[in-house]
This record gives C-alpha cells, sequence and structure tokens, in this order.
C-alpha cells in the first residue's frame, strides 16, 4: 500500500521549491558577478549596484557569493529536516503508537534512528554509511555557519573523515564533486545534502508505515465527524473518508475505499 507522512510531504515540498529557489538566487549571483570582474573599480562597481537598490553593501571585491549561498541554503534545509523529525515523532505516536527515547549528547539523526530502526547498525544498513556519514558533515556545516566561533579544525577533521564517500556521492547524486572542503562548497553539495536529507526522510517514512488496521483506528474519530456533519448519507461520508486517506496520506483511492469500507 502506498503511504506517506504528512510531515514527509510537507518536507518534500520544501526541499524542492528551496532547490527552484537556490538555481535562481544562483544566476542572479553569476550574472553579478560577471558584471564587477568586467568593471574597472570593483569596489565602486559594487557600491554603485547596492544605491540602486537602497542597500548600504561596502566590500573592496565580490567575496564568493556562491560559497555563501551554498552555506545558506543548507543550512535552511537542515533545519527543514530537524523539522521534519520533530513531525514525524508526534504522527508516528499517533498512527503506529511510537515511543520515543531522547540521548543526551545525541545529534539529532542518531537519536532518530535509535527510535525508529532500534539499533545504529540496522538504521546504518537502511540508509547507509555515505547518507549517514555526510548528513554528519553537513550538520556541521551548519552548525559553523550557526557558530562561527567554533574552531575550524574540528570542520576539516570530518571533511578528511568523509572525503572517501565522493566517488559514491557523484555516482548517487549525478554530480560533478562532492563533498568539498569547508571553504570550497558549491552547488554539488548542495544538491548532495538535498538527495541524502530527501532519502533518509523517506527510508524513517516507510520503516514506520502503519497497517491497515492501525490507519482504521487513526481514521475513527474523522469518521465519526464526517458521520455527524452528514448523517444518513453513507455514499458521501465514504467519499470524505476516502479523500482524507488520499490528502493526508498519499494513499490511492483504491486502496483508501477499502479502509473507508472496514471503518464504515
Amino acid at each position: 500500500m502506498s503511504f506517506r507522512y504528512p510531515c514527509y510531504r510537507d518536507f518534500k515540498s520544501y526541499a524542492g521549491s528551496t532547490s527552484a529557489v537556490y538555481e535562481l538566487i544562483e544566476i542572479a549571483v553569476r550574472e553579478f558577478e560577471a558584471s564587477a570582474k568586467q568593471a574597472t573599480d570593483e569596489e565602486r562597481f559594487i557600491t554603485k549596484s547596492a544605491a540602486k537598490f537602497d542597500l548600504n553593501v561596502h566590500f573592496s571585491r565580490v567575496p564568493n557569493l556562491v560559497r555563501e549561498i551554498v552555506l545558506l541554503h543548507i543550512v535552511n534545509v537542515h533545519e527543514a529536516l530537524e523539522r521534519f523529525l520533530k513531525s514525524l515523532r508526534g504522527e508516528a505516536a499517533t498512527l503506529v503508537g511510537l515511543q520515543w527515547t531522547d540521548y543526551d549528547k545525541k545529534d539529532s539523526l542518531y537519536v532518530a534512528i535509535q527510535n525508529v530502526f532500534g539499533d545504529q547498525r540496522k538504521g546504518r544498513t537502511a540508509l547507509s554509511d555515505m547518507k549517514i556519514e555526510l548528513c554528519g558533515y553537513y550538520r556541521l556545516i551548519r552548525n559553523a555557519a550557526i557558530h562561527p566561533d567554533r574552531d575550524p579544525a574540528t570542520l576539516t577533521k570530518r571533511f578528511a573523515d568523509v572525503k572517501h564517500c565522493r566517488d559514491e556521492a557523484i555516482r548517487y547524486a549525478t554530480i560533478a564533486a562532492a563533498p568539498n572542503p569547508p571553504d570550497s562548497l558549491t552547488r554539488d553539495d548542495f544538491q548532495l545534502f538535498v538527495r541524502i536529507a530527501q532519502d533518509v526522510a523517506w527510508e524513517f517514512s516507510q520503516e514506520l508505515r502503519p497497517t491497515k488496521e492501525q490507519l482504521c483506528t487513526a481514521v475513527k474519530d474523522m469518521t465519526e465527524s464526517f458521520k455527524n456533519r452528514w448523517p444518513n448519507k453513507r455514499q458521501r461520508v465514504h467519499t470524505a473518508i476516502v479523500n482524507y486517506l488520499f490528502k493526508t496520506y498519499g494513499i490511492p483511492k483504491g486502496q483508501a475505499g477499502i479502509i473507508a469500507n472496514q471503518v464504515h
């Protein structure tokens, strides 16, 4: 039975729109950089360009803007992944009775793996070592952006630990080259992280798929609400249940109809 949690739907939609926005921003950035390089006085060009839009920007030269927007979008997607894990915890508790245990001094991915798969080894088998290691690397990239006073040597060491993943990552995400060092991030890093984050979210969702019986229990209250709204209109209630299951959990209407027959 096809199924996806609402939080996965929301996360995938956000990641997709963020990727599209990133592409547009990079177009604008590269056009700006090309114009700046052609200017005889780069600092004056930046100042005049800023003034056109009533901005107050002062740089002697154009910084590595591509790296900065990559960093910004990695931060955004990582925050969205954190929101997904938090929402999944609540949605899975309702649907499948997931019991969640927090672990001190462990990152959110470790905690999620432990609660969803039961142990780290099983989680690594399901998600792959590459995805877990690179999630950890880009998490440190995000942390360094949020807390710039962190020791940069930590990031450098972590990159040394994950650079062996590059060949596998290139094949997996169909990119030119990533992961890259923290001071040389490119569009490939962002695309790689988005792909990994989406796949990790999907694997968590599928591991926590509810049974038909659990779905019947979950929609029981909603079914009663529909019955109260449309008393003596059995077909209308049936259609409402099918549409609810389709829109909320992505269950095809044929399969949703079977569940609707069981609860109504």
